[in-house]
């Protein structure tokens, strides 16, 4: 892993030591990873001594590479600020409809809440309404009831008063027969004793 690759992957905190700035110049040395640049500068003040042109090549180099890190930092200092924004921002648009989903939640439960208070009170109004119907209902029962025995006690008492002026009737009836047998025997007797008194004088002549 290259050292960009390393300050890439542990992102811009990762502090950068001299040591690692010439490790990864040996590193390019060693796999021939070479700038023909500083390599031509360095030959040229060590005056084409290819020893002493190395080393020179490898201060250089390290020098070039501080301000390559630098700028890498920088430029990923800006991509990361950028996205720990685009994240800011995707976060507030979260939270706006986290709180947006709330207010609707809570509106939806306010709503549950009224339509389940409606409900009982219709439910109620529904149960007081049955129960002023039955009792309605059994007062007119308990009415009709009354007014049922009522007249059944009347029509006991008219029949009674019936009865007792059949009675009167039948015993005026029966003392009529009587007196009506009576006086037609009577009579009956009166003219079987005239008839008998008429045939006495006829006889007597």
């Amino acid at each position: 892993m290259t050292l960009f690759e390393t300050i890439r992957a542990k992102g811009i905190s990762y502090f950068v030591t001299d040591e690692d700035i010439y490790a990864e110049v040996l590193r390019e040395v060693e796999t021939d990873v070479r700038r023909d640049g500083l390599w031509a500068r360095a030959l040229a003040d060590s005056d084409m001594d290819n020893d002493k042109a190395r080393a020179a090549y490898i201060r250089l180099r390290a020098g070039a590479l501080k301000d390559e890190v630098s700028v890498f930092i920088s430029e990923l200092g800006k991509v990361e600020l950028e996205n720990f924004r685009q994240r800011n921002d995707a976060l507030q648009v979260a939270e706006t409809e986290v709180a947006e989903m709330g207010r609707q939640l809570q509106a939806s439960i306010a709503e549950a809440e009224r339509s389940a208070s409606e409900s009982k009170i219709k439910a109620e109004e529904a149960v007081a309404n049955l129960q002023r119907e039955s009792r309605a209902a059994i007062a007119k029962a308990e009415t009709a009831l009354r007014y049922s025995r009522a007249s059944m006690v009347s029509t006991e008492s008219d029949l009674q008063t019936v009865r007792r002026e059949f009675f009167a009737q039948n015993q005026s009836l029966t003392t009529y027969r009587w007196i009506t047998w009576t006086l037609v025997s009577a009579v009956a007797l009166v003219i079987f004793l005239i008839s008998i008194g008429v045939l006495r004088i006829m006889w007597s002549k």
